[in-house]
């Protein structure tokens, strides 16, 4: 039951003898709607104008109302469709990147699992727990200084063999012997 009807009951229900409904069906032959017998049964002017007038407020308060809340959802339904043209906007302009960032990322991954598969196993523990962008630069940087390189051994000077037996130093010793011969 919406508000009008309420007030339509009540303007039904009010006879001017406390809401009992008798009294409007007694009206004279004449028209005028007063028994001459019975005057308490009928509504007066004064009261009959009040509820009348408050009737036509509260209508025009409803309408405004109900013409205000139709303004709020025309509103709300435009600002809806702004939100959604910017949302498919925002959808158009993200996914491409987003599924660019995904190849980028996926790469990413095949070559930081390359560049531990050389590392070798015994030094795989030194690599940098957590970010995998701080890893790979770890590993560059390792592998850059010679940290893994599984080549030869360094030469220092006489290729790893101890006492010294090349032609180079046999010469030098005849020689500081051919000196020592001079020294007595």
């Amino acid at each position: 039951m919406n508000l009008q009807d309420m007030f339509q009951v009540f303007y039904d229900a009010d006879t001017g003898n406390g809401g009992t409904g008798e009294g409007t069906d007694n009206q004279d032959d004449k028209g005028t709607g007063a028994d001459p017998n019975n005057t308490e049964k009928t509504i007066p002017y004064e009261r009959f104008k009040t509820v009348n007038d408050n009737y036509k407020e509260v209508k025009k308060q409803l309408d405004a109302l109900v013409k205000q809340q139709e303004q709020v959802e025309l509103e709300t339904k435009e600002k809806q469709g702004e939100f959604e043209t910017l949302y498919n906007e925002l959808k158009e302009k993200h996914e491409p990147i987003s599924n660019e960032f995904q190849l980028y990322k996926d790469t990413f991954q095949e070559i930081l699992k390359a560049k531990l598969e050389t590392v070798p196993e015994n030094m795989r523990d030194l690599i940098p727990q957590g970010n995998e962008l701080e890893q790979l630069k770890w590993i560059e940087n390792a592998t850059a200084k010679g940290l893994f390189n599984k080549g030869n051994p360094q030469s220092f000077g006489n290729g790893g063999t101890n006492p010294d037996t090349s032609n180079e130093n046999k010469t030098n010793k005849g020689f500081l012997k051919g000196l020592s011969r001079f020294n007595k």
